[in-house]
């Protein structure tokens, strides 16, 4: 499902909104909150700071979408607690994000953003099996926790994905012929 909005009631008066990009759900494996970013992301991991890079080159700061995905999927775990029945049931859900628009790094984008809960360009073709890949991930721990050179503070940026670079390619020849 995309764009599914939901309020929590919170103590006392207390109620937010909130809109899921997508909620992937399987019988078996659970639930699967996604936040999706367009364009070039970016993320300073000194700063704490992400942001997009749209195809006239702006730039724009963004939400934290790990974050956004986090809150997200804790906020639905709470609205399904509080049903008659659910509030001792095991409801397995897991978050992540997806940058369509994005080429893969070489490393994690920080602690809380390994590779393994980020989709990028290069799994567009193959959304499903990505998808799937990420509900049987046992805990939040799997995948690599190393950061290398540069790591969570050094920042990363994940330029822009293929179709860009097909489109930019094509640019090129057309106002150089």
């Amino acid at each position: 499902m995309d764009g599914v909005p939901y309020l929590v009631e919170g103590e006392g008066d207390h109620r937010h909104d909130g809109e899921v990009d997508f909620l992937v759900g399987h019988a078996d494996l659970g639930l699967l909150v996604l936040e999706v970013k367009g364009g070039g992301i970016a993320h300073d991991g000194v700063a704490g700071r992400w942001t997009s890079r749209d195809r006239t080159g702006a730039v724009h700061e963004i939400k934290d979408p790990i974050d956004q995905a986090r809150r997200h999927k804790h906020d639905l775990l709470r609205w399904l607690k509080a049903l008659p029945g659910w509030s001792r049931r095991w409801v397995p859900m897991k978050h992540g994000a997806l940058f369509p628009d994005s080429a893969r790094p070489a490393t994690d984008l920080g602690p809380d953003a390994p590779l393994s809960i980020l989709g990028f360009a290069e799994d567009m073709e193959n959304l499903g099996d990505w998808t799937r890949a990420l509900l049987e991930q046992e805990g939040r721990g799997a995948g690599p926790a190393g950061h290398g050179p540069g790591g969570a503070a050094g920042g990363r940026v994940a330029g822009p994905g293929k179709a860009a670079l097909k489109e930019d390619q094509r640019r090129i020849v057309e106002l150089t012929e």
